[in-house]
């Protein structure tokens, strides 16, 4: 089986290429948007917001009895 001995040849081979690789592979998108969501966070049910005015529709759509906490509440103290 002429095509069986290539594919175990391209499987070690693909093998030995991401064992000796340029880095560890690992993506930074997961870690941008986390730091992109870090603005602002609601304070009832704790999800990441960009900015303040999406801040603002999301508790009228979501929270529509609970005040919007202003918005010099989530100054970051640097």
């Amino acid at each position: 089986m002429v095509r069986g001995h290539a594919k175990a040849q391209a499987q070690a081979a693909a093998q030995k290429k991401a064992a000796g690789g340029k880095g560890t592979g690992k993506s930074q998108l997961g870690e941008a948007r986390a730091a992109g969501l870090r603005t602002f966070m609601c304070k009832k049910c704790l999800i990441g917001i960009p900015s303040y005015k999406i801040l603002v529709v999301h508790y009228e759509s979501k929270h529509p009895k609970d005040p919007v906490p202003s918005e010099e509440s989530f100054a970051t103290k640097a």
